[in-house]
Parts: structure tokens; sequence; C-alpha cells
């Protein structure tokens, strides 16, 4: 139960349709004619839930997901990093994935929206500038998943605390 609390997340879908309903309620107070459908309304809305989270939490392993990177990074240069995902689940996923990368590169935008098809595997590849050398420490990979549905989604956390040495620029002394 503890682990379902932790890793559950309303999508801004089922805040629109709560919002809805609210009105929908405000105008079948007004309009007699529409009360009994905002009622059954109120009475389905969390039935679908229900059954969004049995959808997603029925699977434990839905969706697999790994950080690759080098053993070590090269200072000044492009370094390349892969983020490889597999979906278990029966339906296709719509997945928002967030890497954790080190604050060195003070970037906060490495999310990426994608959906995965039934028993697929997806790479994504991105790259990193390191400027210093050091180490980088690598947080966590954090994979959010969607149903067909889209009221809730599931956070995975794979991959945490990565720390990766930045040594000068190896890359060019290879060339």
């Amino acid at each position: 139960m503890k682990t379902l609390i932790k890793s559950l997340y309303f999508t801004n879908l089922l805040y629109y349709i709560i919002a809805a309903e609210v009105v929908f309620l405000v105008f079948g107070f007004f309009f007699s004619v529409v009360a009994p459908f905002a009622e059954y309304a109120l009475l389905i809305i969390p039935v679908i839930l229900f059954v969004d989270i049995i959808i997603l939490y029925a699977n434990k392993n839905g969706i697999f997901g790994r950080r690759n990177t080098l053993d070590k990074l090269s200072n000044g240069d492009d370094n390349f990093i892969q983020i490889v995902m597999e979906n278990r689940y029966l339906f296709p996923a719509r997945l928002s994935v967030i890497d954790e990368i080190p604050f060195q590169f003070q970037a906060r935008d490495t999310e990426f929206n994608l959906t995965i098809g039934s028993g697929k595997n997806k790479t994504i590849e991105y790259s990193v500038h390191p400027v210093k050398r050091g180490e980088y420490s690598f947080g966590a990979l954090n994979i959010f998943v969607k149903s067909p549905i889209g009221f809730i989604q599931k956070r995975y956390r794979f991959s945490q605390d990565m720390m990766v040495p930045v040594y000068p620029s190896f890359l060019q002394m290879r060339q």
C-alpha cells in the first residue's frame, strides 16, 4: 500500500474531469433535467479511476528502464547518454521520462515524452557537455507511465545514484 501511494500521481485530465463535474452539478441544481446525468457521472468517475489504478498496478514490472553512460566522460566534448526502455504492459504506454542529470550541467529540461507499443523497446539518446573535471553524480531515472484512460500515472525509478568521473578530453587525444 505504501508503494502504491508513493508511485501514484494524478494527471491534469482527472482534475479537468472533476472540475467539469462540479460545473455539471451546479447546472443540475438550476436545471432539473441535467441533475440525474450529473449524479450518474458523479458515480462513474470513481469507478473509472479505480479501473485505471487496476490497469496500471496489475503488472508490477510494467516498464523497465536503464541509463547507459560511458565509464568516464570526456571534458569539453559531447558525451552521449542512452536511455533504454521496455514496455511490459499489454497496452501501448504513454511515457514521460525525466533523467536527473548532474547539477553541473545546469539543465532542467531533460524530459522526454513518448509512446511505446506493447512489448516494444525504445531508446532515447542525448548528449551532455562537461566543462570541468571531477565526479558527476547522476540521480534517478524517473519514468511516468499513463494507461489508455489517463486519469493517473505511475512512477518507476531506475539507475539511481551513478557517479561518473570526467577526465581531460580523451576523445580528442585518441584522434
